[in-house]
């Protein structure tokens, strides 16, 4: 749907131009490198980022949970002192 052609979303203005990050892939001469480890390492790596971001996730929820822990008895703390003070 929409009828837009190929690469309508280019405009004219920019076409036939490198994407920004693409020159640093091309070497001097415009052979293009490949580094099959390098894409290996980026493609077999997607599952082992997302688990990363899930254990900081975790680890940082943690931190936030016993922050609130530790808040929540502080303010208990001081409630029961401050009615000690208020019955002498």
């Amino acid at each position: 749907g929409g009828g837009r052609s190929v690469g309508a979303s280019i405009s004219k203005k920019f076409k036939g131009r490198p994407r920004i990050g693409a020159v640093s892939h091309v070497a001097v001469g415009g052979v293009v490198k490949f580094d099959p480890a390098a894409r290996r390492e980026y493609v077999t790596g997607f599952a082992k980022r997302k688990a990363q971001r899930r254990k900081d996730a975790t680890i940082a929820l943690a931190k936030k949970a016993q922050a609130e822990k530790l808040q929540a008895r502080k303010s208990v703390r001081e409630e029961r002192a401050s009615k000690l003070r208020e019955e002498r």
